[in-house]
């Protein structure tokens, strides 16, 4: 199984199997793209599905290069088995593409 890794720089981490991607959300403010993941955490929901969102911090206008070069990436990592793929990580300063420059929020549902 390949897994997807994030951490804010602060006290939040996390790490999702690929395949709990459920989409990428490309913002209007053009400096900001969320990913979309099956929650993490198990719970009871009543009225439907919820979804873990992590936010990036993205060069202006980059969004569609950043989205693509994400899925390249996550992609070349299962065609590899790579096991672990690095997206965005604060404290490193380690991102998988050169137009992600921060992860600006990670929300647990």
């Amino acid at each position: 199984m390949n897994y997807l890794y994030f951490n804010n720089g602060g006290d939040t981490s996390i790490m999702y199997p690929a395949s709990a991607l459920k989409g990428v959300d490309l913002l209007n403010s053009g400096t900001q793209i969320d990913l979309y993941f099956k929650t993490s955490r198990i719970t009871t929901v009543v009225g439907g599905e919820v979804e873990d969102k992590i936010s990036l911090t993205i060069t202006s206008d980059k969004e569609e290069t950043v989205k693509e070069g994400i899925v390249k990436s996550i992609n070349d990592a299962l065609s590899n088995s790579a096991g672990f793929v690095v997206i965005a990580d604060d404290a490193n300063s380690v991102y998988i593409h050169k137009n992600i420059t921060a992860v600006a929020s990670i929300t647990l549902l």
